[in-house]
């Protein structure tokens, strides 16, 4: 509690999916932190290359997971490749070939496990409890989880074979819903496209059971929803009632971790022995049904082309055939717990569980590949799943994010480039204005979003067991480039791609009319438009409210004015206009969602200073133009929620949208709040003392008087005393700040961090008195992300000397430094700073400085939302 101050004393927050849910967990590396996580979202961001993750941010999230973490790996069984990476990754945390200073040594790895596959070097098994003396022990050791063999017969054809295999299960559940104790009922099948074809079933033949489909592959707002509704009659602890309607959830793997659900019984396909040890996990989990004498009734249902196969299962290998095989060699099956010990006594295990793969082994040639974060990685990169999943990772089974959002529309993203040109702002900053989250967000991959665009039915083969499946490799082979109507986001702007520059971790926007959700799970088959969730899913993340006012989006507004139309005299009456509809919307609870009524309701009943109301056009089919408006609440929602983290990719995180700062109290307070956060996490007198003079100059570059005039929205005239440091124009602005930027002159794509490091890079200036000069020097050239190993190059036609006071001696440099070409020495001081504090060691101190830097711009703005004294942007 000393450490967080008037804040919580621990953090507990959860990443999945690729977009960030919430960055509270990131913004104080020294308060503890408890998170939840995948290998793909927490060893995608270790090694550099985290998945949903701008460039510029991938550094933070390496250095906040390569130091000072304690690693709890959960069913390490399922995650062989990525426990031999961290391993690796141990022993180079020390790797230098130039002593520095180092940094506190505290990262450590536990693995966890109930299905061993190898014996532990130290294993801490957990305690052997007696049964007789707790009653909830006992009953569920010892509840009987009988089941029955069933062979479904099938086609070779994997398409056919998954339409009557779900045939089958579907014929099974019914006969399992007949006894009156089998109320919840799982179907558990090995392919997505299965599970498709069992929901469907079930859905045409009656009313008389309610139906969730629960894949890998939602939208977690829907998940969370979903699971929110029926969750009282899937828990564990729920109350059984013999009358209760039944209710079947069709599923995949995708329950076999971190599910707490209590089924009466299940209908699977055949898997390995360990999968089905974790599916039959759900099954009466607390034992009460076998202890009132009416036992859990489960079949276990395997293909007939899987009886007696040679060819491997493409996702359980030859493990699913030795499995079934020991199973049918059984005189019962019971899968409870120690019913199921007793068989297994003198059983080799290994054929009955699929052999882990193993990663490659981690080179230092491929964190020097990774720690170069400043671009985008050359497709002749290693692929850092293979880390994660193993040898056999294709990056084509890698995922990339979805987000459906209504006001985009398909004939703009189909424009060619030369009139798409005209407009790519306009989308970009529409996007802009409420960005994707992580709610709305659905992850496929690679080759399944291939498929989509190409109108392929979606691969039979595909599971939902990470990085496995079947590669087509014929997909291999080039086809014409084209745009296929998708958006990338990224660094703070949405840029149209083609899938041929499609990563593993890109979030990627589409119109919702193109469909691909049906029963809020991904269907490339269905045409239904989606439903744009952006709202709620904002709101649920964000501590602003963010309403787009775009038809398809939220109703209609025909009465509302014309973008174009919009003149001085007409902005009031626009706005109570657009108040107007606020306030309608906000009684229509039964016509919308209630997320969507809180945040309409939030929004109606603020001050008119309280909200900012932007117009923006949307060009469709040529010259039509619809009217589509912005309203952001600038107070902070009432309900405890956290903003999402900078993306410093860009200059954006200089536009607060709230209050101007002065440059040298932004300088002094990031001097001082990164000194409080470097001692608090241990670091020694020496690094503390030059974090804080990297901290006191990283800015000096913004007294650029071209950067001053942006900063005042592009105002020509003799700028005012004091140099700012941030200004009041929204960072989500994109139009409003890009008009700004060209009225002031300064450069496009310009760095004011370099121009920092060319105002202190003399060995005699202020960099002097540090204990490592360079490294100071790096980090003030480092702290937006950039310079790992070097910056973009950029053209200043009319440069300018910058000079900057600094403890009473001037610093300065010509804003046409050329420091940004290779042989300008930056690229040459990033590897001898990554050699003299390692990969890890290096991250770890940019972390710091750019979250102090983070922390001080968030405290500038937030002192003032409370205040009712006008700020220097409303004076």
């Amino acid at each position: 509690r000393s450490l967080s101050g008037d804040g919580p004393p621990l953090v507990t927050t959860v990443l999945r999916g690729g977009i960030v849910r919430d960055e509270t967990w990131a913004r104080r590396p020294d308060v503890p932190a408890v998170i939840s996580s995948t290998v793909d979202q927490v060893g995608s961001r270790l090694l550099f290359r985290g998945y949903g993750l701008s460039s510029t941010m991938r550094p933070i999230h390496a250095g906040l997971l390569g130091n000072d973490v304690l690693f709890l790996l959960d069913e390490v069984h399922l995650a062989r490749p990525f426990a031999e990476s961290l391993e690796a990754v141990h022993g180079y945390r020390d790797w230098r070939d130039d002593g520095g200073p180092t940094v506190p040594d505290r990262w450590h790895v536990v693995q966890l496990t109930a299905t061993p596959t190898m014996r532990a070097e130290r294993p801490f098994p957990a305690a052997r409890l007696d049964p007789e003396s707790h009653d909830v022990l006992r009953r569920r050791l010892l509840a009987g989880k009988p089941a029955r063999l069933e062979i479904a017969k099938v086609a070779k054809d994997t398409a056919k074979a998954n339409e009557q295999l779900a045939t089958a299960c579907v014929e099974l559940a019914r006969a399992q819903l007949q006894l009156g104790h089998v109320r919840t009922l799982a179907v558990i099948v090995n392919r997505v496209d299965a599970a498709r074809h069992v929901a469907r079933q079930l859905a045409e033949l009656s009313d008389d059971l309610d139906l969730i489909l629960l894949t890998g592959r939602m939208r977690s707002l829907d998940r969370d929803r979903v699971l929110t509704r029926w969750g009282p009659q899937l828990r564990l602890g729920r109350e059984r009632k013999h009358g209760d309607k039944p209710l079947v959830v069709v599923t995949t793997q995708s329950i076999e971790a971190g599910a707490d659900f209590d089924f009466d019984g299940v209908v699977t396909e055949c898997a390995s022995l360990d999968a089905l040890r974790q599916r039959f996990g759900r099954v009466d989990r607390d034992g009460r049904l076998d202890e009132a004498g009416t036992p859990s009734s489960s079949v276990i249902v395997v293909r007939s082309t899987d009886v007696g196969a040679t060819a491997p299962d493409p996702v359980y290998g030859s493990a699913l055939t030795n499995t079934w095989s020991w199973l049918t060699s059984l005189d019962y099956v019971d899968f409870g717990i120690e019913a199921l010990a007793v068989r297994l006594e003198h059983v080799v295990q290994h054929p009955l569980v699929p052999q882990p793969s193993r990663a490659p082994r981690l080179l230092p040639g491929h964190l020097d590949q990774w720690v170069q974060t400043s671009q985008r990685p050359p497709r002749t990169e290693a692929v850092v799943g293979r880390w994660l999943h193993g040898i056999d990772e294709d990056e084509r089974l890698a995922d990339v994010e979805l987000v459906w959002r209504a006001d985009l529309h398909p004939s703009l993203l189909a424009l060619s480039p030369e009139i798409y040109e005209r407009y790519e702002d306009e989308v970009s900053a529409r996007v802009a204005a409420c960005p994707p989250v992580s709610g709305e967000a659905l992850s496929v991959s690679i080759m399944e979003l291939r498929r989509w665009v190409a109108g392929e039915p979606s691969d039979p083969t595909t599971s939902d067991v990470p990085g496995v499946g079947d590669v087509d490799e014929e997909e291999q082979q080039q086809r014409p480039r084209s745009h296929d109507g998708f958006l990338r986001w990224s660094s703070g702007r949405a840029e149209r791609v083609s899938l041929d520059d499609v990563f593993p971790g890109d979030t990627l926007l589409v119109p919702a009319v193109r469909g691909g959700i049906w029963r809020d799970n991904w269907d490339p088959s269905s045409g239904e438009p989606v439903n744009d969730i952006a709202l709620e899913a904002t709101v649920s993340i964000r501590s602003r409210a963010v309403a787009r006012l775009s038809p398809g989006v939220f109703g209609t507004h025909t009465d509302l004015p014309e973008p174009e139309e919009l003149g001085e005299d007409t902005k009031r009456e626009r706005d109570a206009a657009i108040k107007s509809y606020l306030a309608v919307a906000a009684e229509a609870e039964e016509a919308i969602h209630h997320a969507r009524a809180e945040v309409f309701r939030h929004l109606s009943r603020q001050p008119g200073r309280e909200l900012r109301i932007r117009a923006l056009a949307d060009h469709v089919d040529g010259d039509e133009v619809r009217s589509s408006y912005v309203v952001t609440s600038t107070k902070r929602l009432s309900q405890q929620v956290g903003d999402l983290a900078p993306d410093d990719g860009a200059d954006a995180v200089s536009f607060t949208g709230v209050r101007r700062v002065t440059l040298d109290a932004h300088l002094r307070g990031v001097d001082d709040r990164v000194g409080r956060l470097a001692t608090n996490l241990g670091v020694g007198e020496e690094l503390v003392a030059d974090l804080r003079l990297a901290g006191r100059l990283h800015d000096v570059g913004k007294a650029d008087s071209r950067f001053q005039r942006w900063l005042r929205g592009g105002e020509g005239g003799p700028l005012l005393d004091e140099l700012l440091a941030k200004s009041s124009t929204p960072d989500v602005d994109q139009v409003t700040r890009q008009k700004a930027r060209e009225l002031s002159g300064y450069p496009r794509g310009a760095r004011h961090e370099l121009l920092s490091y060319g105002m202190v890079k003399d060995p005699a200036g202020p960099t002097s008195t540090a204990h490592d000069p360079e490294l100071v020097r790096y980090l003030v050239a480092s702290h937006h992300g950039f310079g790992r190993y070097r910056f973009n190059p950029c053209l200043d036609p009319s440069p300018e000397t910058v000079r900057f006071e600094f403890d009473g001696a001037a610093v300065s440099a010509s804003s046409d430094h050329g420091l940004c070409g290779l042989d300008a020495g930056v690229a040459d001081l990033f590897w001898r700073m990554v050699r003299r504090y390692g990969w890890f060691g290096l991250t770890w101190l940019e972390t710091i400085l750019r979250l102090a830097d983070h922390a001080r711009s968030r405290e500038e703005q937030e002192h003032e939302l409370d205040d009712d004294a006008p700020t220097e942007a409303t004076a």
